[in-house]
């Protein structure tokens, strides 16, 4: 023990406590407020148990991979033109035929008598129950102008039959025409003003069943 030191304080210090450092220094110490100096102390701080060390927990079970997502199947439909959509469809190309093979200005066709299926009342047209054109025939008509590509019949989806014959039209068979896989009859003799030989690209008229071009 220090000088001044008091067994009060010995024990607050050591964290002990006073009765048990008392207990333990009864043949040395009557009074716990005596001075301690030149005191052998016995500190015996039994039942204070060394600090715990921390103990990691005990690994979990392993988890699954968590699954991959099933596949989704996904259906794209794909919308249908609206009646009202093809039929002006229909009506262009239909004037843009008139604007290639009508030099002499002798098809009465137009977009005003052509609107909401006019065109099925139109001069050498011909439509199904749809009112989808199914026929085109403007033989004999004067009208004196070029065979129109591909592009311009496009939109006449049904479509199986043209005659164009001695229609005094001229030029050279269109290239693309094997596009317009659809055609059965194609008729176009009779025009001497038409020239060149019949292409290969027309191959691609799998459906043709009439073709007259002499």
């Amino acid at each position: 023990a220090l000088p001044g030191d008091y067994l009060s304080g010995v024990a607050d210090r050591v964290g002990v406590r006073l009765e048990k450092l008392l207990l333990d220094n009864r043949d040395t110490l009557r009074d716990p407020d005596s001075p301690l100096a030149g005191k052998r102390l016995a500190v015996c701080p039994l039942g204070v148990s060394p600090p715990a060390q921390a103990v990691a927990p005990a690994p979990g079970p392993a988890l699954d991979p968590a699954p991959a997502p099933a596949p989704v199947a996904v259906t794209i439909l794909l919308a249908e033109p609206s009646p009202l959509e093809s039929r002006a469809t229909q009506l262009r190309s239909l004037l843009g035929l008139r604007a290639a093979v009508d030099r002499q200005g002798t098809l009465a066709w137009s977009a005003e008598k052509g609107a909401d299926a006019g065109y099925c009342s139109f001069y050498g047209i011909t439509c199904d129950t749809q009112g989808d054109v199914s026929k085109i025939v403007l033989a004999q008509a004067k009208l004196g102008g070029t065979l129109p590509p591909a592009s311009v019949l496009n939109g006449l989806s049904a479509l199986t039959g043209i005659d164009l014959g001695a229609t005094s039209i001229s030029g050279t068979l269109p290239s693309d025409w094997g596009a317009l896989a659809q055609l059965e009859d194609i008729r176009i003799g009779g025009n001497p003003g038409i020239t060149g030989s019949l292409l290969p690209s027309w191959a691609g008229l799998t459906r043709l069943k009439v073709l007259y071009l002499k």
